[in-house]
């Protein structure tokens, strides 16, 4: 029997059940690592759409939506870098709390100046320059404690800022501390140590272990000046000194040394050497130069550092142990404030043993002829430990009527801790 022929069909289509959709085939693209292309791209290929007869030749049929899986591009994986190497732990969080990195800041940079000023300083004398600042758990405006201004040091000295040397002074375990070239430099830049010769940068080195006890006591008297507890406002009606006017021993030495270089090699060519004579000749100039209108009085010892020694000539000495010069532990300089010829800085000695009856006799000597024209000081103060010393020198003064006690400008000063008790030196076995 004849099939009827279907007009919608073409003469070459088949009858019978419609043609089975074709299935989707997909195309794996594997990546080479380690390149970022793609890891994979499933791209779905639609089938052929049949042909329908129903629509014009201008109207296509739609295609089927087109099903594209891309995976986000994988980097190649750096090995972590190892401890020591740049970027080791980077981008980790540090369960524990962090802590500052040390660094020398404003509030520590008075202390490493006083440090390289006053080499042999402890953290005694280090801990009165400066009052605690408040914060939310503590009220402030106190000292630093002894272990606070350890601290302080201890920061430094992993800084290379100081070296210190510690030591057993009679029974006592003590550290001494002196700044290094790099902590004078630091310290500079926070605007302290400006002046020539100020700073001592070659810490503790080369430096008398005898000596160290000294200039612990001379660091402590001058810390006593600088501090903001004005320990000495009663006793000496002084406020406190700025750390720039406080002259070191060392740095008169420095200031010094040309000098007697040049006095050395006058010597050897039968040139003036004496220097109680040429300190003399120079004053004598100098006060020609301010009456000229060269020089003001405040400048006088700025220009000529090497007035601060005190000096006679042998001519003037009687006795048999002339002392023609000398420098003194500690220079409060109040020059700045000099109006006139009279000098009003402070000298200042340390008296920790007591010196023959002759060396004091000429010492006296030197500070009467000093003191009566006040050119280089206005006044000399001995900090001593009870050791006689005092009473020794009042003997020597009513002597030789210098009238140096009288008049207040020589003072004797117990020597004290910064709890006020009085320094005591143990001497023999047992103290």
């Amino acid at each position: 029997m004849t099939e009827p022929v279907n007009p919608f069909l073409d003469e070459d289509e088949e009858t019978g059940a419609p043609e089975a959709p074709r299935v989707p085939t997909f195309r794996i693209q594997r990546p080479t690592l380690p390149t970022s292309e793609p890891v994979a791209e499933l791209v779905a290929e639609p089938p052929a759409s049949p042909v329908n007869p129903l629509l014009e030749d201008d109207e296509p049929e739609a295609p089927a939506p087109v099903r594209t899986l891309v995976t986000t591009p994988v980097k190649p994986v750096a090995s972590a870098p190892k401890f020591g190497e740049k970027g080791y732990r980077k981008g980790v969080p540090n369960p524990r709390r962090a802590t500052p990195r040390a660094r020398l800041t404003e509030g520590g940079a008075p202390l490493l100046a006083f440090v390289a000023k006053f080499p042999g300083a402890t953290a005694e004398a280090v801990s009165i320059l400066r009052k605690s600042q408040a914060s939310p758990v503590y009220e402030g405006g106190k000292l630093l404690t002894v272990p606070g201004a350890m601290k302080q040091l201890e920061k430094f000295k992993r800084l290379g800022l100081v070296e210190s040397h510690r030591r057993s002074n009679n029974g006592e375990a003590v550290t001494h501390w002196g700044a290094t070239e790099a902590g004078v430099l630091a310290a500079q830049q926070f605007g302290f140590l400006e002046e020539p010769n100020e700073a001592s940068p070659d810490a503790l080195e080369g430096m008398s272990l005898s000596h160290l006890n000294h200039l612990r006591f001379v660091a402590l008297v001058a810390a006593q000046f600088a501090s903001p507890e004005n320990f000495f406002k009663d006793k000496l009606s002084l406020p406190p000194v700025p750390l720039k006017y406080l002259i070191s021993e060392q740095q008169v030495r420095r200031d010094f040394k040309p000098l007697e270089t040049a006095l050395g090699a006058n010597k050897k060519e039968g040139k003036l050497s004496d220097f109680g004579v040429w300190r003399s000749q120079k004053i004598e100039e100098i006060q020609k130069e301010v009456e000229g209108g060269f020089l003001s009085w405040n400048e006088v010892l700025e220009a000529h550092p090497e007035l601060r020694v005190m000096g006679l000539p042998a001519s003037k000495f009687p006795n048999s142990r002339p002392k023609t010069k000398h420098l003194p532990d500690l220079v409060v300089s109040l020059e700045s404030v000099r109006k006139g010829a009279q000098s009003k800085s402070i000298m200042v000695e340390i008296e920790l043993s007591k010196k023959h009856w002759d060396d004091y006799e000429s010492l006296l000597r030197l500070y009467a002829a000093e003191l009566r024209h006040r050119f280089a000081y206005g006044r000399v103060i001995y900090f001593t430990v009870q050791n006689g010393v005092g009473a020794l020198m009042k003997r020597i003064d009513q002597k030789h009527e210098f009238g140096l006690f009288k008049s207040g400008a020589l003072s004797v000063i117990e020597l004290t801790h910064r709890d006020g008790s009085p320094v005591k030196l143990k001497r023999r076995i047992g103290d």
